[in-house]
């Protein structure tokens, strides 16, 4: 069985080194301003209609250690928890294959963001599910619709 592996990104505490070093790894790629462009897929299920889609392209979300800015809210103090999902476990928890929506077929990073750290109250709303593509694209989770994003 394949386990997912868990790291928290902020606060910090008790991570080994090589474990802070991939956090902020992660972390440098995701930091910075995001813009959502005429890509996005449905790949299994999904609650809106093209036509609906089409209207959060150009949406820009900003993420950093301080704040995330998204076009329906601001999280203060955010807190970003990293799960490492192997091929097995995508397919498993999302019923189709990583590489559907351009992910590699190997592990793939899914993001999850909370608010008011360190205690933390989960942020929900588009911009709130982050999975990382490459250094220079993510896709963000809605309705069924996952919505590429490009570095600005």
């Amino acid at each position: 069985m394949n386990a997912i592996r868990l790291f928290f990104a902020v606060p910090l505490l008790a991570l080994s080194t090589s474990s802070v070093a991939a956090e902020q790894d992660v972390l440098n790629q995701l930091f910075g301003t995001w813009e959502i462009t005429e890509t996005y897929h449905c790949s299994h299920i999904c609650a809106m209609d093209d036509a609906e889609a089409s209207t959060y392209i150009g949406m820009e979300f900003s993420y950093s250690r301080y704040e995330v800015r998204t076009p329906e809210a601001v999280c203060n103090k955010p807190g970003y928890k990293f799960v490492y999902i192997s091929v097995d476990d995508w397919v498993r928890g999302y019923r189709f294959y990583p590489t559907t929506i351009g992910l590699n077929d190997g592990d793939n990073v899914v993001a999850y963001i909370s608010c008011d750290e360190p205690f933390g109250v989960e942020f929900t709303g588009i911009g709130s599910s982050i999975m990382l593509k490459d250094a220079e694209t993510i896709l963000l989770s809605w309705d069924g619709i996952d919505f590429e994003a490009r570095k600005k």
